[in-house]
């Protein structure tokens, strides 16, 4: 990788290289900070995803974690949830559950909902291949 501001033969021109070097700087300083702020707070944050033809209406997908932004090919109408599947997940949900004090379940928030193309199996029942197609 060859940086802005290297001549032809790999000397770096100090003028143009130093703004790099402190952005790169900054930007370590700033994931550090964040990273030690969530390993000191006693909140969880979750970041989930769902495997590609997972059925929309199993035990693993909570259906307010899912916001479907499209479908890949036909679905039924009337729409039959049990018949949707996760075609592929574009961004997962990011969720924060805050411990009770009692000991009991925490308080949980989605911050993120995770967005989603959906599908229905063809006639055969046959899943599709989400990274072959998409």
């Amino acid at each position: 990788m060859t940086l802005p501001g290297v001549d032809k033969h790999g000397i770096p021109d100090k003028k143009q290289v130093a703004p790099l070097e402190n952005d790169i700087f900054e930007l370590c300083s700033a994931s550090l900070e964040l990273a030690l702020r969530f390993r000191s707070s006693k909140t969880k944050y979750e970041f989930k995803t769902f495997p590609d033809d997972t059925r929309q209406t199993t035990f693993d997908v909570d259906p307010d974690l899912v916001k479907p932004l499209d479908t890949e090919g036909p679905i039924s109408k009337p729409v039959d949830q049990n018949r949707r599947f996760i075609f592929c997940t574009l961004w997962g949900a990011l969720v924060k559950t805050r411990p009770s004090v009692s000991g009991e379940t925490g308080e949980r928030a989605i911050l993120e909902k995770a967005q989603v193309i959906l599908y229905e199996p063809d006639l055969w029942g046959k899943a599709r291949d989400a990274h072959g197609t998409a």
